[in-house]
């Protein structure tokens, strides 16, 4: 062994035993953070096992192409993540492989990957097989070098040495490193130790005479950081990317956390509450906490040429068609979800080539950009945080009396049937009592009040994303009881309904195969289609925010998804409904009204309340989440939340959630809540606000 390179293979930290200026418990400390660090990588790469086995079968089918799999050797039990997980670790696998492909195609140079803080990721075996199917033409140019913690390495190295289908892909190992538990050596791959956290020894590492090629002018060089450097303080972060930008023709690819609104914001929040808990908090992000920032990093550090988006801006840039096979690989209704959690993570590329020119097929193109100033911020309106706490979402309610709401269904976080009664006066809510058949247990559906009064009706709805409703049930106020009614011609969930008069309920859009918009007549007790002449409705828009203001027979539609285009519309179209047919008067387009799953309700002849929801363009902020619409004018206000609120320890995540006017200078915001991706569920805190 080489005394030279066994030198710059200690671990400082887990070696530090052997330095007495470091007393027993700091060393403990130190070594407890290293595991606690160390125990993500087994999350991460169970996670990406879990696309492994779900999604290449899926999507090798549709296009008839063999496939292999390379993370069931580090896996060896069977793991089955959530849907909007597994999209999320798809993007991240896309992420590092799309910027990887954006500087190989560019050039027939020879390529260094040096991955830091590896994990298990079974990178260099997906390029450097000649057996698998995927497997680029420029893999043959490139070499890999895998550095993490000694304990890390080892474990990974003990696995791919006992495993014969991983050793025929790396070849001969160089006997160097054969008497070595955490150091691989062979012609195309290598495997070094280190603790990144001490800059000295990475820079030894990467100025030992096995990897003379770093400083070769001839050889690219591509640094992968995904989410490694994150749980380092900033400083020492900055201190191994300036190293790395001394490596003359040198790429760096980072993927971790972003905090685009800040620490207060619902999401943001529990993410970072999440990986302090687990003993791994996220450090970096506190520097560096948006794409601005970080451009700004690299640019200090060394790498003057960068392009750097959330991954929303990427997932917007895969196409079209292979976005819809991603989304039939599941069955998946987190949209809100998925938006939240693209915001909160950063592609960031960098090169110290200034000549390097990114294509516009990797180019990130940010979203129309938004002036606050342009708008007129009221500060004045009082919101009050009420002391009840559903923990439900995605139900439905209606206004029943003055100061009062009845809520059905939703999740808790499986699919529920009750039905609660909310008194706002007295902040209290009961859970009713009836003896007649409940109607059963579902999400995402509506419950709207018909014209006489005394009867409310749920219409379609949910038990799972793959197994939406179609039947309907009328509720009676008085007698509290419920009774099946009509069914809808085709299931449907996500839509909206309003009343357009006392005997008629438009349905507008949802997921469903059936029409854009249906009409329900309580005489006959039948739905009809209802035509609407305008190109953007004739698609039925998911999760959009649908109001009506009977008295001056006008309504409005605004945001939801469109499945055709795989866009959220940023339009809030105005609508009038005469005898079974609703005209659109006017169009208004604002980046504010891009949302998926708000809430809206007319507070004026003029004018709408819309809450919450979200969008792929944007996190919405404490000055963002509630606007008021003026539907002549056009006009948008932005109401800001109290920070007294915002920053409290309740949690404003507007997803999942309703919003009832009850009375003429007040309005509700109650339920909602959404997982956080997999950092852990958040109920939303109701409140009220004196309009």
């Amino acid at each position: 062994m080489n005394p030279a390179l066994s030198d710059v293979l200690i671990n400082p930290v887990l070696s530090s035993a052997k330095d007495k200026s470091l007393s027993k418990k700091k060393e403990r400390a130190l070594k407890y953070a290293d595991l606690a660090i160390q125990g993500t990588n087994n999350s991460s790469i169970a996670s990406k096992r879990s696309v492994e086995s779900i999604y290449l079968p899926k999507l090798r089918k549709s296009t008839e192409m063999s496939f292999k799999e390379y993370f069931k050797y580090f896996v060896p039990k069977s793991v089955n993540r959530s849907p909007c997980i597994n999209r999320g670790y798809w993007l991240r696998l896309h992420a590092i492989r799309s910027r990887i492909d954006s500087i190989a195609e560019s050039t027939n140079q020879k390529i260094m990957v040096l991955n830091l803080g590896c994990g298990f990721d079974p990178l260099p075996f997906q390029y450097l097989d000649n057996e698998n199917p995927e497997r680029p033409t420029y893999s043959e140019r490139m070499t890999f070098i895998d550095i993490d913690y000694t304990d890390v390495l080892a474990n990974k190295l003990q696995i791919i040495r006992s495993t014969e289908d991983l050793t025929n892909i790396l070849g001969i190992e160089n006997e160097k490193s054969s008497g070595r538990t955490d150091t691989f050596l062979s012609e195309h791959y290598i495997a070094m130790p280190c603790d990144l956290n001490d800059a000295a020894t990475f820079k030894n590492v990467t100025t030992n005479a096995i990897l003379a090629d770093l400083r070769d002018s001839s050889i690219i060089k591509i640094i992968i950081a995904e989410v490694s450097l994150a749980y380092m303080k900033s400083e020492l972060a900055d201190e191994i990317i300036s190293i790395c930008s001394s490596f003359p023709n040198s790429h760096f690819i980072m993927l971790e956390q972003l905090l685009p609104e800040g620490p207060n914001e619902p999401f943001g929040k529990q993410m970072l509450k999440h990986f302090k808990k687990n003993d791994s908090p996220l450090q970096s992000v506190e520097t560096y906490p948006t794409i601005a920032s970080q451009e700004m990093r690299f640019q200090k550090l060394g790498f003057t040429n960068v392009n750097a988006g959330d991954i929303s801006q990427l997932w917007g840039t895969v196409d079209l068609s292979m976005r819809k096979q991603v989304e039939a690989v599941q069955p998946f209704d987190e949209l809100e979800e998925f938006n939240l959690f693209c915001h909160h993570y950063l592609l960031s590329h960098a090169t110290n080539n200034d000549k390097f020119e990114f294509s516009p097929k990797y180019k990130f193109v940010g979203p129309t950009a938004i002036n606050i100033t342009d708008y007129e911020v009221i500060k004045n309106i009082e919101f009050t945080s009420l002391e009840y706490d559903l923990k439900r979402n995605f139900g439905s309610s209606i206004k029943h009396d003055e100061g009062n709401i009845m809520y059905t269904g939703g999740c808790n976080p499986n699919r529920i049937s009750d039905t609660l009664k909310i008194d706002t006066q007295k902040n209290t809510f009961i859970q009713l009592q009836n003896h007649s058949v409940l109607p059963p247990a579902r999400a995402c559906h509506t419950f709207t009040r018909l014209g006489d009064g005394e009867t409310a009706m749920v219409i379609g709805g949910r038990n799972a994303p793959h197994r939406a409703v179609n039947d309907c049930w009328f509720y009676n106020l008085n007698t509290n009881e419920w009774q099946k009614g009509p069914e809808l011609p085709e299931p449907r969930f996500r839509h909206s309904c309003v009343a357009t008069d006392k005997n008629t309920l438009l349905v507008c859009g949802g997921k469903t195969d059936g029409q854009a918009f249906l009409l329900y007549d309580n005489i006959s007790e039948t739905f009809k289609p209802c035509p609407v002449d305008h190109p953007s409705l004739k698609i039925p828009l998911i999760s959009a925010a649908v109001a009506f203001d009977e008295k001056n027979n006008r309504g409005i539609i605004m945001g939801g998804y469109n499945s055709e285009t795989g866009m959220i519309s940023d339009s809030l179209f105005v609508f009038t409904y005469c005898k079974g047919e609703i005209e659109i008067l006017k169009q208004i387009t604002d980046p504010l009204l891009k949302r998926y799953g708000s809430k809206a309700v007319f507070i004026q002849d003029s004018e709408i309340l819309v809450v919450g929801g979200t969008s792929s363009d944007r996190l919405f902020d404490s000055r963002t989440s509630v606007i008021i619409v003026n539907i002549d004018s056009a006009e948008i206000k932005l109401i800001e939340i109290p920070e007294s609120i915002w920053a409290s320890d309740q949690s404003l995540l507007l997803v999942g959630h309703e919003v009832q006017r009850t009375s003429s200078n007040e309005v509700i915001v109650l339920a909602g809540g959404a997982t956080c991706y997999g950092f852990g569920a958040v109920t939303n805190a109701s409140f009220k606000l004196a309009i």
